[in-house]
C-alpha cells in the first residue's frame, strides 16, 4: 500500500487520536462515580485500543513505524481532565462533559481525513470506527445537555 506522506501523516493522526480516547476513557472511567459509566468507559477504552491497533498494523504493512503514544494535547486534555476532577471530586458532570469534548476532537480528526480523501482503501474500516464516535458523542451529548441549565422542574418551595 504506497501512500502519499500527508496520508501516512493522517493515518498516525489516527491512530494517536485513537491512543489519546483510550487513555482518557481508561482515566474517566477510574474517576467516575456512575457504575454504568464506569463499564462504558472500560469498554470504550478497550475498542479504542483495538482501533489503535488495527491502524498500526495497517500502518506497519505500509512500511510506517507509528506512534505508539497519544499526543501531546491528549496528555494535556487528560491533565485538566484530572485538574478539574480534583477540583470537583465525584463530580460525573465535569468528566461527562470532558469526555464528550475528547469524543468532538476524535470525530474531528477523522472528519479532516474524509473530507480530503485520505486512506481511501481503508475507508470502509474509519466508517464504521467514526459511527462508533457518533453513537459515543451523542450519548454523552445526550448525558450532558441537562448540565448547567437551571432546574426547571419546579418545586414547593417556588410556590
Amino acid at each position: 500500500m504506497q501512500k502519499e506522506p500527508n496520508e501516512m501523516m493522517k493515518l498516525n493522526d489516527l491512530i494517536q487520536v485513537c491512543r489519546d480516547a483510550y487513555q482518557g476513557y481508561w482515566q474517566a472511567a477510574a474517576e467516575i462515580e456512575d457504575k454504568s459509566f464506569r463499564k462504558l468507559f472500560r469498554e470504550k477504552a478497550l475498542e479504542r485500543n483495538d482501533f489503535a491497533c488495527d491502524l498500526r498494523e495497517i500502518a506497519f504493512k505500509a512500511g510506517l513505524n507509528p506512534e505508539k503514544e497519544g499526543t501531546f494535547s491528549g496528555k494535556v486534555h487528560r491533565t485538566w481532565m484530572n485538574l478539574r476532577h480534583q477540583i470537583h471530586p465525584h463530580k460525573d458532570s465535569v468528566i461527562l462533559m470532558e469526555c464528550r469534548r475528547g469524543e468532538e476532537h476524535s470525530l474531528g480528526v477523522y472528519q479532516d481525513v474524509f473530507e480530503n480523501n485520505w486512506l481511501a482503501e481503508i475507508r470502509p474500516q474509519l466508517e464504521k470506527q467514526f459511527v462508533t464516535m457518533i453513537e459515543m458523542r451523542d450519548l454523552l451529548t445526550k448525558s450532558t445537555d441537562d448540565i448547567g441549565k437551571p432546574d426547571t422542574t419546579g418545586s414547593l418551595l417556588h410556590l
